[in-house]
């Protein structure tokens, strides 16, 4: 059997949005873990716990999660985005951050996790859902690669160093951000 048709919701297994303080900081916790590797948990946790409570588009119910006896095992993020295609916008859920605790893989939580997405990124309006993940996992839910990662690495320094292209090179700014979105920046005056 495949690893979706394993998985069969029960009494003891709920499938919601998480939501308490508690939840949250368990999911931030799961989050560190799972994708942070090797950071300090205790210096990490709250300042990622406070910056993801302040994120303006995340409503209470973009995050999901899969409960057994109260405890979350499995769970994501869904973040509202408008992705720009010419001089339209399309609503877009980027999801982030699937997981499941060590100790429940295997058993298709996150495929019923993933289910849920859909159907929730559905329901809100989406018109394109993105993440970035492993190809042979959610290809099975109708994503493809629209790209192939490619990662740069350089020094600074050695950029500096280099011939002089006729464009300077500076650190961004504000302005530049807002300049890039198009925004007025009166506003900082």
């Amino acid at each position: 059997a495949s690893p979706s048709e394993r998985f069969r919701m029960s009494a003891d297994f709920a499938l919601r949005p998480i939501i308490s303080e508690d939840e949250l900081r368990t999911l931030h916790r799961m989050i560190i873990t799972t994708f942070v590797g090797g950071a300090d948990l205790a210096e990490t946790l709250e300042p990622y716990h406070a910056a993801m409570r302040a994120m303006p588009d995340l409503p209470a119910d973009a995050r999901r999660g899969i409960f057994r006896g109260g405890q979350l095992i499995c769970g994501c993020v869904v973040y509202a985005r408008q992705l720009h295609i010419g001089h339209g916008l399309v609503p877009t859920a980027c999801i982030g951050a699937v997981m499941t605790h060590p100790d429940y893989r295997g058993r298709g939580l996150a495929a019923r996790l993933m289910r849920d997405v859909i159907e929730y990124a559905t329901a809100r309006g989406d018109g394109l859902l993105l993440l970035d993940g492993i190809n042979d996992f959610y290809d099975r839910f109708g994503f493809v690669s629209v790209h192939n990662w490619t990662q740069f690495t350089f020094q600074l320094d050695e950029v500096l160093a280099g011939p002089r292209p006729e464009r300077s090179l500076r650190p961004a700014t504000v302005e530049d951000a807002l300049a890039s979105a198009g925004i007025e920046n009166d506003f900082l005056s």
